[in-house]
């Protein structure tokens, strides 16, 4: 089962990896501008729709016999719905779980956001640190962060299939082994960035930003799949992962919002995306 949902979950993140290079191209192309941009991208949508519209069925014929069959209730779903969904408010690991997956979403977002702005401004410290502003407003920077900032999603693709694997293998009592395992990590590579965002070249930036990328996604995925099953159960799953978009969102708002006061000033950024991971590793634990 993990497996399939490393499959299913790692789709995203294979999108994203493809449009980042493939859209790199229109950037560094003579007189390409961020209309053009659009327009390719918009066009390439439009195109891969095609092949869904015409051969993909709305749901396979086996969902119509499952769907027969999962019309039975069980004792727990027989019970009032405001019983049960109290019951499930109370519950503490929810809330340590909704915590840690809004802490893991808003660093996702960061760097899902700015990844590109950050290897573009080291970029342009590596190749042209006499002529910073020049090369940050030129294609060039843009296309080559762009391109290289698809390593991010690429290891991230990895990560989730990973801890699908590990899902799969391992007793549900020792997923917190596996959450610990690449968040603490996490913490580290963070830490790497918070101390020497200003002194990074290009090639060890893209580097971490791809350890970010690995160490993130798979423990991010693992909570919606796996452990809102846990905590909701069958019947309440739904609500729990409804639970954790709310502070996923409300984590995101904060974050962003704290870049943009922030700035480009990168130490700071780090620094507080570190104490976000800091608070993920005690969730987890």
């Amino acid at each position: 089962m993990g497996r399939y949902m490393g499959f299913v979950s790692m789709a995203p993140q294979a999108g994203d990896a493809l449009a980042r290079a493939v859209l790199s191209i229109f950037m560094n192309m003579e007189g390409s501008s961020w209309q053009f941009v659009f327009q390719a991208a918009g066009t390439i949508a439009v195109g891969l729709n095609i092949p869904l519209l015409l051969f993909v069925r709305n749901y396979p014929a086996e969902a119509e016999k499952a769907g027969e069959i999962g019309k039975t209730r069980t004792g727990e779903e027989k019970r009032p719905f405001g019983e049960r969904i109290g019951k499930l408010l109370r519950t503490p690991l929810l809330w340590i779980v909704c915590c840690l997956s809004g802490t893991l979403y808003s660093i996702r977002s960061i760097f899902l956001l700015y990844s590109v702005t950050f290897l573009q401004d080291r970029y342009c410290y590596t190749h042209h640190a006499n002529a910073m502003d020049l090369c940050l407003s030129g294609s060039r920077a843009a296309s080559a962060a762009a391109r290289s900032s698809a390593v991010y999603t690429v290891l991230g693709c990895l990560s989730v299939l990973i801890v699908g694997e590990l899902k799969d293998r391992m007793d549900k009592h020792h997923r917190g082994l596996v959450l610990l395992g690449f968040i603490v990590p996490l913490a580290v590579v963070l830490v790497v960035l918070w101390w020497f965002a200003h002194t990074l070249t290009f090639a060890p930036s893209v580097f971490l930003i791809g350890c970010i990328g690995f160490f993130l996604f798979g423990p991010y995925k693992l909570l919606g799949g796996a452990l809102a099953v846990d905590i909701g159960g069958k019947s309440l799953k739904a609500t729990a992962c409804s639970l954790m978009g709310v502070f996923d969102n409300l984590s995101a708002v904060i974050v962003l919002f704290l870049k943009g006061f922030l700035g480009q000033d990168w130490t700071l950024v780090f620094m507080f995306l570190s104490m976000f991971s800091f608070l993920s590793a005690v969730c987890a634990a």
